[in-house]
């Protein structure tokens, strides 16, 4: 559960991101919706991405014990990105 000044950070980073897939990550993992997460991380394709946006991804899913998803983002966005 996030305190309210991370909420706030939260917010005004969600009004300002213009990266649909990054506005979406945040917004399941404040509803703690990890199905949801798991469902992004299968989708979507890492090459698009900032390496750190598989990171922070990859985080969250390994937080909540979800290692299976977590790693094969990580390995997807490695083969992108392999000197990251």
């Amino acid at each position: 559960n996030l305190g309210s000044e991370w909420k706030a950070l939260v917010d005004f980073t969600q009004g300002v991101d213009e990266s649909d897939t990054r506005r979406a990550i945040r917004a399941a993992w404040i509803a703690g919706d990890f199905e949801q997460l798991e469902q992004i991380a299968r989708a979507e394709d890492p090459e698009h991405w900032a390496p750190e946006t598989a990171e922070f991804l990859g985080s969250i899913l390994l937080s909540a014990k979800r290692t299976a998803p977590a790693i094969e983002l990580l390995r997807r966005a490695q083969r992108e990105h392999p000197s990251d």
